[in-house]
């Protein structure tokens, strides 16, 4: 709560105070005050899936690229299939199922 105004900490104290019966009720009060306070939809998660999911096939495509022209210009390219490799890891991984589940 270091990051919070007194007031909002005020707010917080008295919430806690309350009978566990009444506190949903004012939290309800609290959203219905600020609607943006506690998300309710997925917006801020599919930004960040999106994100990671361009910058990734942008990594590939980059990978891809640079593997062809340097096979094209007789250099050694295994480092760059290397990344491209594990650019593909971790996409398969984000949509793996957990191995602990």
């Amino acid at each position: 709560m270091a990051a919070l105004s007194n007031e909002a900490k005020d707010v917080v104290q008295r919430i806690s105070a309350l009978p566990s019966e009444e506190i949903k009720g004012a939290v309800e009060e609290v959203r219905t005050a600020n609607p943006n306070l506690f998300p309710v939809d997925d917006g801020q998660r599919t930004v960040i899936w999106m994100t990671l999911l361009i910058g990734l096939f942008v990594l590939g495509i980059t990978s891809i690229l640079g593997t062809v022209y340097l096979a094209v210009a007789g250099k050694e390219f295994a480092a760059v299939i290397a990344l491209g490799t594990a650019v593909v890891g971790g996409v398969l991984g984000l949509f793996s199922k957990s191995p602990v589940t």
